[in-house]
């Protein structure tokens, strides 16, 4: 008889019940993302906004706009804006500059 076949057979099962259990004790160990932290957005590519509604807010950039609603967010204690609202588009950026008039207004 050869060596390999008088090695144990591996069981697929526990192998992926002990990947499963390392996988949830890293999660443990770096623990939850605190939800008022800032998201990373280096990967998001913002949209273009027009002059008047930079000048709006007060920024030169939509980059610079949300930094400012983040901070202002923060110092309310709200959440910080969410990698799903980050305005990449259009659509998005309209709805976050409705909730900073909002914001402002309060």
């Amino acid at each position: 008889m050869t060596e390999e076949a008088e090695q144990e057979p591996i069981d697929d099962s526990q192998s992926a019940r002990d990947a499963a259990a390392m996988r949830a004790e890293r999660i443990v160990r770096r623990g939850a993302a605190n939800p008022r932290s800032v998201p990373d957005y280096t990967r998001l590519r913002p949209c273009e906004a027009t002059a008047e509604e930079l000048a709006l807010v007060g920024t030169s950039s939509v980059s610079e706009f949300v930094d400012r609603m983040n901070r202002t967010l923060l110092d309310r204690g709200l959440r910080p804006i969410t990698q799903g609202d980050y305005p990449t588009t259009r659509k998005r950026l309209v709805k976050l500059l409705e909730r900073w008039s909002r914001l402002v207004r309060q």
